[in-house]
């Protein structure tokens, strides 16, 4: 993970996830809350990630998503459902 890189809270992230800047610039992906990570996904770039998505196993990240409750996956990455992040991450609404 870069350490420029802005992560909200709640986060889920599996293992082998990079989270990095792209084409020598110091500026990387900022992340807002409630955000999960499949498996080995790369998230690169001056990019956004909205609320409440999920960035399915292997995607390449490289564009900003500033939709909610989507499923994010492929590479390169696109909007490819819905999802309701609150129900599969256990968030307390009231947080």
């Amino acid at each position: 993970m870069n350490a420029n890189a802005r992560i909200g809270k709640e986060c889920k992230i599996h293992s082998c996830v990079n989270i990095g800047a792209s084409g020598g610039s110091k500026i990387a992906p900022h992340i807002a809350d409630y955000v999960y990570f499949g498996l080995g996904a790369e998230i690169y770039g001056e990019i956004t990630i909205g609320n409440r998505n999920a960035i399915a196993a292997n995607a390449a990240v490289g564009k900003s998503f500033f939709v909610e409750n989507n499923i994010i996956g492929g590479v390169p990455a696109k909007g490819i459902g819905d999802v309701e992040i609150s129900k599969n991450l256990r968030i307390d609404e009231q947080n």
